[in-house]
C-alpha cells in the first residue's frame, strides 16, 4: 500500500470515527460545510447539486454531480449506495457534499451527504 493510500485510509477511518460519535457544526458555520470537513482532515470535499440520476439497461447507475465552487459537472457511473443518495437529493432538491479520493467520479467516492443548507 502506498503512503498516499495509507494516509487516505487513515483520514477516512478518523472521519468515520468522528461521525459515529457526532460532530457539532455551529449554525454560523453550516454554510461553510466544506471548510468544516477540511478542518477534520478531509481534503477532497465537493459541494453541489445533482444534475441527473438514472440507470442503464446493464444495471449501472449514471449520475452527474455539479460542483458549485468550480462550476464543473462530473458525469460517471456511481455505485448503488451513492446513487441512492444522489437520487434522493435530486428528488428533494437538496445539495450534496461529496467526499472522495480525488475528483468526484463514482469510482472515487467515499461518502455522499445530503445537505439542506442554503446557498
Amino acid at each position: 500500500m502506498s503512503q498516499t493510500s495509507k494516509t487516505t485510509n487513515d483520514t477516512r477511518a478518523a472521519l468515520s470515527k468522528r461521525l459515529h460519535t457526532g460532530i457539532v457544526i455551529p449554525t454560523s458555520n453550516r454554510s461553510q460545510l466544506t471548510e468544516s470537513l477540511r478542518q477534520l482532515g478531509v481534503t477532497d470535499v465537493f459541494v453541489g447539486t445533482i444534475e441527473y440520476a438514472g440507470s442503464y439497461t446493464e444495471g449501472e447507475y449514471a449520475v452527474q454531480f455539479n460542483d458549485q465552487a468550480t462550476n464543473t459537472g462530473y458525469a460517471s457511473v456511481w455505485p448503488q449506495w451513492a446513487f441512492d443518495f444522489a437520487k434522493a437529493a435530486l428528488l428533494s432538491n437538496k445539495r450534496v457534499a461529496i467526499i472522495s479520493n480525488g475528483q468526484p467520479f463514482g469510482s472515487n467516492l467515499t461518502s455522499v451527504l445530503i445537505i439542506a443548507v442554503a446557498g
